[in-house]
């Protein structure tokens, strides 16, 4: 075998192990937008860093963004942060209903644009279709507007 050969092998090698790496890292890093089961975790103060991030799966997806049909952004004057609230269409509304019930003492997050935006502790069964987080006020429009933007609220 020339030695030219073997040199466009191994670079052929590397590039296809490069490129397979890539895929698989990125597939982890692409989860929907939306809300997800969470995992038991070790730490509440490492919950919302990215390294958390890498514990959820997309077979943890609960309900999809797409599945919202009204988004309001509310104002706390007693809060450092504001809300987001979401409703969702009559789809939506049964499986947040079925996965709040099934989730009563288990935490539920939503990610959002790749970030993980809230966890939520969840105490009762939620029926009426409805969603919401708190963010910083100064940091809660920005969400808003790429949600907007990405799902045409």
């Amino acid at each position: 075998m020339k030695l030219s050969t073997f040199m466009d092998m191994k670079y052929f090698t590397f590039l296809l192990f490069f490129l397979i790496t890539s895929i698989a890292l990125n597939a982890q890093s692409q989860l929907k937008d939306g809300w997800y089961h969470v995992h038991a975790f070790d730490d509440s103060n490492r919950m919302r860093d990215s390294s958390y991030l890498k514990t959820i799966d997309k077979e943890d997806l609960i309900l999809p963004m797409s599945s919202i049909i009204k988004m309001k952004s509310v104002k706390s004057k007693m809060r450092p942060f504001n809300q987001l609230h979401f409703w969702f269409n009559e789809e939506g509304k049964e499986i947040w209903s079925k996965a709040t019930k099934e989730s009563i003492g288990k935490m539920i997050c939503i990610i959002i644009n790749g970030n993980i935006e809230s966890i939520v502790f969840i105490s009762t069964q939620i029926t009426n279709g409805k969603s919401s987080f708190g963010k910083e006020k100064d940091k809660l429009k920005e969400t808003e507007n790429w949600i907007k933007q990405q799902y045409n609220l």
